[in-house]
């Protein structure tokens, strides 16, 4: 399953233009605003574990497996946005 799959129709928009080098991120809209709350990696990986761990607890292993599998196309996409720019 890939991410854009999992993400609503309107949204697959926005999370595509996040891929286009040179798009104004400031005008996206976006549900949080995780540069603000998250000072340092480790306020995003407790951010995420904990709400991993309630979204297994809400909708069981065959949820978190489809997580995992959207994380690791999340991870691919950063990867290949990195690669593009070096």
């Amino acid at each position: 399953m890939k991410l854009k799959d999992l993400a609503p129709k309107g949204q697959r928009s926005i999370n595509e233009a996040q891929m286009i080098h040179g798009v104004d991120y400031s005008t996206l809209k976006l549900k949080s605003n995780i540069d603000q709350k998250w000072q340092d990696k480790r306020d995003m990986e407790n951010d995420l574990i904990s709400w991993y761990q309630s979204s297994i607890s809400a909708g069981g292993e065959e949820l978190g497996q489809d997580l995992l599998d959207t994380m690791r196309e999340v991870v691919f996409q950063m990867e290949k946005i990195i690669k593009k720019r070096i």
